[in-house]
C-alpha cells in the first residue's frame, strides 16, 4: 500500500470565523454538519478534501491513510510514538488513530471503511 496524506483537518475555537477567512482566504466552501463532538463543517468544491470542527485550541490535524489504523497506531508507539486518541469509527466512512511522532508531532491515521 502507498501511504499519502488524504485528507485533512481544521481543529478551531470558531468555526464560523475559520470558515470566513479560509473561505475568502482560498475560494473553499463548506457544508456544515452536527457530530457527536461537536460542529463540523466539510469543504465542497476546488477538489479539497478537508473538514473543520469546533474545538477547544486551533491546530491542525493531517491524515495518512493506512490499511488498518489500529496495527499503524501500534507500530507507532513501537518506533517511540505514542497513540493520543485511540480508534474511534467514523460510521460508514471509516476510522481512525491519533498519535503523536517521538518529537510530539500529531499525526491521524484514517482506515477507509470496506465497501
Amino acid at each position: 500500500m502507498t501511504y499519502s496524506f488524504g485528507f485533512f483537518e481544521l481543529h478551531t475555537p470558531n468555526l464560523d470565523k475559520a470558515k470566513t477567512f479560509y473561505g475568502e482566504m482560498f475560494n473553499w466552501r463548506f457544508k456544515d454538519f452536527t457530530m457527536p463532538a461537536g460542529r463540523y463543517a466539510l469543504s465542497e468544491g476546488n477538489g479539497l478534501q478537508g473538514g473543520a470542527m469546533e474545538d477547544e485550541k486551533p491546530f491542525w490535524l493531517n491524515y495518512v491513510t493506512v490499511e488498518n489504523c489500529e496495527q499503524a497506531g501500534q507500530k507507532a508507539q513501537r518506533l517511540g510514538g505514542r497513540v493520543i486518541r485511540a480508534r474511534t469509527e467514523v460510521p460508514g466512512e471509516g476510522a481512525f488513530v491519533v498519535i503523536a511522532d517521538p518529537f510530539g508531532a500529531t499525526l491521524a491515521l484514517w482506515e477507509q471503511a470496506k465497501k
